[in-house]
């Protein structure tokens, strides 16, 4: 599993987005995005695509990622889980 969160402050008010990608039972990638302002309870958007191998879904996160920090979002944590279970976190600040 991989996850990313990017923030930006927008008229006082922090906004997220949450890229992760997971791998389902029948051995595809999901890739879901999820944003919102950190304000309120509930996130106000979610989008999520099926991608049949794991390079393409770095290939579109890391378009994702470029795009978003074009957009002045700033990269806040990555977390990375190997299927076998050890973990690997990077939070940047």
């Amino acid at each position: 599993m991989i996850r990313i969160l990017l923030t930006k402050i927008v008229n006082d008010k922090e906004r997220f987005y949450l890229i992760i990608i997971n791998k389902n039972i029948f051995n595809e990638y999901i890739l879901e995005r999820i944003y919102g302002n950190t304000n309120n309870s509930s996130f106000t958007g979610k989008k999520s695509n099926i991608i049949e191998n794991i390079e393409d879904a770095i290939i579109i996160l890391k378009d994702i990622v470029r795009l978003k920090q074009k957009k002045h979002y700033k990269i806040n944590f990555i977390k990375y889980i190997k299927e076998l279970g050890s973990e690997t976190s990077a939070r940047y600040i």
